[in-house]
């Protein structure tokens, strides 16, 4: 008498190196002789012979990847294969889901490893693959590891209407934040891009519009910005100094007073703006040398050009460059025309 020693599908899918599902396929087409079916799974001979696949590997044909089924196995390959078991390697092979992610949701009771007898190694079964790609499913719709959880305890699906809801009005509130973040980096860059061709030139330009809604003595006086700036305007998506100008008052003999203001930029199109004369200087922040400069070389200016200045002077800090030991500032400079 003949004892025939068999191996499981996972057994052989190890002894071949190819998937357990590959190794259901040849069962299900015949391809390994003396391969029977006990229940949902099969036992194939310890000595069959792997078929040759003749295949081309990178073929995208529909018919190469075509299992026969009829109708009372219509499910078995996949059942069958639900039973087999993979290690963390094999997951990451397949979805690509990390070791560090595939421990948390083991932590977090989504999915139960069971420990091999033989190496003690995790390992899981196919329904646990599934659970991962289900929570993948989750995942690039935006929704946190902690919501997913909360997902596995619902069966009526009416219930993920809100939480699907609330997710897209909070993807809406981003693409907003993001579009404002675009435009912030667009102004900006388009400043870069003057900063060679208006670096210490002066023109006409008129004054942007804004609105002040709070003032403060001077830029250095911290201790009135929780009182003064804080109070004045919601700064989670906005910096403190786009938001901020630096106000200068002069007459014929040089400045008189400053003072610092908070503001909202308004794009009223019914406002008629100022004309100003412009220029943008760029200076170290310890430069003291840099108000009187600004001031001898704007008034020489409008008087060789018969121009008579207000007596104003708007200064906006525009960039900020991070040297080895203190920061660089370009500004802009309006100074209105009377």
């Amino acid at each position: 008498m003949i004892i025939i020693e068999y191996l499981t599908t996972a057994e052989i899918s190890a002894k071949w190196n190819v998937s357990s599902r590959t190794v259901a396929s040849y069962c299900e087409n015949q391809k390994i002789a003396g391969a029977i079916k006990k229940g949902k799974t099969w036992l194939i001979p310890v000595n069959a012979e792997k078929p040759i696949d003749k295949r081309k590997r990178n073929s995208n044909s529909i018919e190469d990847s075509i299992v026969s089924i009829s109708n009372d196995t219509f499910n078995d390959v996949d059942l069958a294969n639900a039973e087999n078991k993979y290690y963390v390697n094999d997951i990451n092979n397949f979805l690509g889901i990390s070791r560090e992610a595939i421990r948390y949701y083991e932590k977090q009771g989504l999915i139960k490893s069971t420990r091999n007898e033989e190496n003690n190694y995790r390992t899981f079964d196919g329904f646990d693959i599934f659970r991962l790609m289900s929570i993948d499913f989750y995942k690039k719709r935006g929704f946190k590891n902690y919501e997913i959880e909360n997902f596995f305890r619902i069966s009526n699906p009416k219930e993920l209407v809100n939480s699907f809801i609330n997710k897209r009005k909070e993807y809406q509130e981003l693409i907003l934040r993001f579009k404002e973040t675009v435009a912030k980096l667009e102004k900006t860059e388009q400043f870069i891009n003057q900063i060679n061709n208006d670096l210490n030139i002066f023109s006409i330009k008129p004054l942007p519009y804004f609105s002040v809604i709070s003032t403060f003595s001077s830029f250095s006086a911290f201790c009135e910005y929780e009182r003064k700036i804080w109070t004045a305007k919601d700064f989670s998506d906005e910096d403190i100094l786009s938001n901020m100008v630096r106000i200068v008052y002069f007459d014929e003999n040089g400045y008189t007073g400053s003072q610092m203001c908070i503001i909202e930029y308004n794009t009223n199109k019914s406002h008629t703006k100022k004309d100003c004369v412009h220029i943008m200087v760029s200076a170290d922040n310890n430069d003291n040398e840099l108000p009187n400069r600004m001031f001898r070389d704007c008034t020489q200016w409008a008087n060789n050009n018969n121009i008579a200045l207000q007596g104003t002077i708007y200064i906006f800090i525009r960039l900020i460059l991070f040297g080895e030991d203190i920061e660089h500032s370009f500004y802009d400079i309006y100074i209105p025309i009377k």
